[in-house]
């Protein structure tokens, strides 16, 4: 059986690598059709710089990262880098390009009574927006002129013009606008040619620039993240997205069990019950209850109880568990270090000490935490320096961190405004702070056994306020099940009562109870139990509609958050737990048909 298992397990790779494929270009169409934008809510907040936008985008692998330092010959440079698998991109995005005094030369902008002319596109002054304006030009078609009124600072023009081709354009006025020169400590950028001022030659420049990355090199970025166990950052829910969906499939899982659960102890031993009773009254009613809700959409089952309960108050209507109960709150401070004990609590003067300070060390511990996490984040891309509002955070927060390096403190509170932090400096930072963490791995172990009391208190407190909600999204689906379920229970037991060797046991003398349970249901189930491994992966992806009309916070309310979101890394790791979920269920169906078979064979 473990042979089994394995190569199953190693046939489900290809499956999920096609899944994955599948979302990744599903998503893509959206972005492109749809103007989805994964980093839209990192956007919309007015304190992200475009340092960060920048470097979300190379953690996407939206954009590929290099750095070329180059002593400038002559006052042109073509850039080295820009392709990928053999297709030529243009250079987008960042670019910047620091001279060897530490000046950053700046890209070209018109002054007034200037334009900029890339391919057929004009760029003005803001200044001249809104002049009036006679433009002259030549296009393969011969002599062209246009007179239109600028609305803006670009302007494209309605043919290609010849290269070379002189351009002319005038103010109503008369004023003949001049091209733009390039100054000095500046530069213009067309295509992968950067065009300096003869002033730049012989200087030693550093230029650092990125270029879009193809759709499948995204896919081989996020995969190769995805296989090393890190899904990448939620942008919609603002937090890692391993914890996040560890926490909505516990919860998805809790319904589905329940569901199952309910729905084996209803359904089999009604589908017997009817299978014996045949065409007797309550046979036939149930038959006609069966078809009425075997085709009865559950998402229209679940408003209808929805709207039941909330008629009659019998039972809540959304979430977890009550807003007045705390229970898991007290379990997530237990992990965290700050537990608080009850006032009516009796514990020595001792613990209560004990307690302030382990609450002390947890508090610095999730500050020095928090400063790791932005230094991981900033690492985790390839680029040469630290954006200047981590490093404005880092030199603002590392002098509260007490027991700090003196030496290595020194260094950053010297970095000057307007500056960035190495990335060798950040990692020396990280191993500091690493060592400076007070509420250590054995001293968390060491604190959550002494609370291990109140931690089984609070969980088996949480229990009963769980099931209170848990009711009615459970019903919902169980009651869809049990339809069907029920139903092929009952026809499966007809099926076997009708064969030979059940006629044999009869013939015997045998009791009808042994016949039917101990010879017939144990063959009428076995196809039964198949279905449940099935019937698993369908309620993960079934429940999705229930959980959001009952606020139920599992996979399927996150999903539909994180599509509305446009949150990438959450819509593909969802899609892909999902879909291994599927198989394992598969899987599952499988070794237990072999457990109450004895003549089904698993075979590597």
């Amino acid at each position: 059986m473990f042979k089994y298992i394995i190569k199953r397990l190693l046939q489900m790779i290809p499956l999920l690598i096609i899944i994955s494929l599948i979302a990744f270009g599903i998503i893509r169409i959206a972005e492109v059709y749809a103007g989805a934008d994964p980093l839209a809510q990192l956007k919309m907040n007015p304190a992200t710089t475009a340092q960060t936008i920048q470097r979300e985008k190379l953690r996407l692998g939206y954009e590929t990262s290099y750095t070329e330092k180059i002593k400038l010959t002559e006052p042109q440079y073509t850039l080295k880098q820009g392709f990928t698998f053999f297709i030529q991109k243009p250079v987008e995005g960042s670019i910047t390009i620091k001279a060897s005094n530490g000046n950053l030369l700046l890209p070209v902008e018109p002054l007034a009574g200037e334009y900029k002319l890339d391919n057929d596109v004009l760029t003005f002054n803001q200044e001249d927006s809104t002049s009036s304006v006679i433009i002259n030009y030549k296009s393969k078609d011969g002599a062209e002129q246009e007179i239109v009124d600028l609305t803006s600072n670009t302007y494209i023009l309605n043919k290609q013009p010849l290269p070379d081709a002189p351009v002319t354009i005038k103010k109503n006025n008369g004023k003949e606008f001049k091209k733009t020169t390039i100054r000095a400590e500046t530069y213009i950028l067309k295509n992968k040619t950067l065009y300096f001022n003869n002033s730049a030659i012989s200087k030693e420049l550093e230029i650092q620039y990125t270029t879009p990355n193809s759709w499948y090199i995204r896919y081989l970025s996020w995969a190769k993240s995805f296989i090393q166990g890190d899904m990448g950052q939620s942008y919609y829910f603002k937090t890692d997205v391993n914890g996040l969906v560890a926490e909505r499939l516990a919860n998805t899982l809790v319904l589905s069990i329940s569901t199952i659960f309910l729905t084996w102890i209803i359904a089999i031993p009604l589908g017997i019950y009817l299978a014996v009773k045949q065409y007797s009254w309550i046979d036939q009613i149930c038959s006609s209850l069966s078809y009425f809700f075997m085709g009865f959409p559950d998402f229209f089952l679940a408003i209808l109880l929805l709207l039941l309960a909330g008629a009659t108050g019998w039972f809540p209507i959304t979430g977890m568990t009550s807003p007045t109960n705390n229970n898991m709150v007290m379990v997530d401070k237990i992990f965290q270090g700050t537990y608080q004990h009850d006032i009516n609590d009796k514990i020595s003067p001792q613990h209560q000490e004990m307690d302030k300070t382990v609450a002390a060390q947890a508090e610095k511990s999730q500050f020095v935490n928090s400063i790791i996490s932005d230094i991981n984040l900033e690492l985790s891309v390839e680029q040469p320096a630290i954006s200047d509002i981590t490093t404005q955070r880092l030199v603002e927060d590392i002098p509260k961190v007490q027991g700090f390096s003196p030496a290595l403190l020194g260094k950053v509170t010297s970095i000057k405004e307007g500056t960035t932090m190495t990335r060798d400096m950040a990692k020396e930072i990280r191993v500091e702070l690493i060592k400076q963490n007070p509420f250590s791995f054995n001293k968390k172990l060491s604190y959550i056994l002494q609370h291990s009391g109140n931690l089984i208190y609070h969980y088996l407190a949480n229990i009963p306020d769980v099931l209170y909600h848990l009711f009615l999204p459970t019903l919902t689906l169980a009651i869809i099940s049990v339809a069907s379920l029920q139903r092929r229970m009952r026809a499966n037991l007809l099926d076997v009562l009708n064969d030979e060797y059940i006629r044999t046991a009869r013939a015997k003398g045998l009791s009808e109870n042994v016949v039917i349970y101990k010879h017939a249901v144990r063959n009428a189930i076995n196809p039964i139990i198949t279905l449940l491994g099935f019937e698993f992966a369908s309620l993960l992806s079934g429940a999705a509609y229930v959980e959001i009309i009952f606020t139920w916070p599992g996979l399927g309310q996150m999903m539909l958050e994180a599509v509305l979101g446009s949150d990438l890394n959450l819509v593909m790791a969802g899609l892909v737990i999902g879909a291994l979920m599927l198989l394992m269920g598969n899987l599952l169906a499988d070794l237990l048909l072999a457990l109450v078979d004895p003549r089904i064979k698993l075979e590597a």
